[in-house]
């Protein structure tokens, strides 16, 4: 069942990106702000479906593993994130 779920993502993957593909080249022949930011809306739908279908293909293939990894690394690059632009504020002010 993985296996096919796996296989099935490669496809929902493929129209996924020329879906949003399609929508970027649109959003330069809409004229009306109204529609363009309706279809900025879509991008960003499709654009979040892409991730949850990459990620969820990432947990499948690696057994639950990859959680933890990514995880891990998430919290490593936040705490980098705010310890340095604190050094970089507090830098500034003195």
């Amino acid at each position: 069942m993985t296996r096919l779920i796996i296989e099935i993502s490669k496809y929902v993957l493929i129209a996924l990106i020329v879906l949003y593909t399609l929508q970027c080249y649109l959003a330069f022949v809409k004229k009306d702000e109204d529609s363009r930011e309706f279809l900025f809306l879509r991008q960003n739908v499709v654009m979040f479906c892409i991730h949850f279908v990459a990620f969820m293909v990432f947990y499948l293939k690696w057994n639950g593993r990859c959680s933890y990894i990514f995880m891990e690394r998430r919290c490593y690059i936040c705490w980098q994130r705010w310890y340095f632009s604190g050094i970089c504020i507090h830098g500034l002010q003195s």
